[in-house]
């Protein structure tokens, strides 16, 4: 817009809302890794499969690992997962939209986000309201809509499929450290309420028409 109209024009940064907490049980025999997200390269779902394969089997028992979305790295996604031999493990779902994909994320222990880069991160709310563990890589959006995550380190440089690799199979073995953080959501979703949101977004639009900006 800046361009378009060669001046600059007043902008504001405002969040998206959240839920309350939507905690349903999770299975504690069988843990569920989700990815979900487009199949494209800025998602990181290739890296998501590469550190699968670095995690030590006797590590990976009781492990289900759920791939939900489309795209075009869908392919090359699959033919990896033969590759290292993890097709017991991993399933793909297709691409799932609207509310019939929030089960996927209810039911998941571990969100794995191994985003290179990211509008805002709606799905990462959707997964802390459901009591998700988060493990991915630091970019700009998540050091906002994580902010205070109390274990950082599970958010690893972009590209280092080693300590993302590491990252999971801490979480995986570290009931209480997923309880912990899963007490951590409940909190920090109180700063992303919808009312919120709408308050901002009105007050915005009165100061523009009071500054007679548009």
């Amino acid at each position: 817009w800046n361009i378009l109209f060669n001046q600059k024009i007043p902008s504001k940064i405002i969040n998206y809302g959240a839920n309350k907490p939507y905690l349903c049980k999770k299975s504690v025999d069988k843990l569920n890794i989700l990815f979900l997200a487009r199949l494209v390269p800025r998602k990181g779902v290739l890296d998501f499969v590469r550190a699968i394969s670095l995690i030590p089997k006797s590590k990976l028992k009781n492990i289900s690992i759920s791939i939900v979305g489309d795209g075009p790295e869908k392919d090359k996604a699959i033919n990896l997962v033969k590759q290292h031999k993890l097709q017991t493990l991993v399933t793909f779902f297709g691409e799932i939209a609207g509310k019939k994909r929030l089960k996927y994320i209810q039911l998941a222990n571990i969100f794995v986000a191994p985003y290179r880069n990211e509008g805002f991160g709606l799905t990462i709310l959707e997964a802390i309201q459901s009591g998700c563990t988060i493990v991915g890589y630091m970019n700009e959006v998540f050091k906002e809509s994580l902010l205070r995550y109390p274990e950082p380190d599970l958010l690893s440089p972009k590209g280092n499929i080693p300590i993302l690799a590491k990252n999971l199979t801490r979480v995986l073995k570290d009931t209480k450290l997923r309880s912990r953080i899963q007490l951590w959501g409940k909190q920090h979703l109180k700063s992303f309420s919808w009312k919120k949101t709408a308050t901002e977004t009105l007050n915005f639009y009165r100061q523009l028409l009071s500054k007679k900006a548009v």
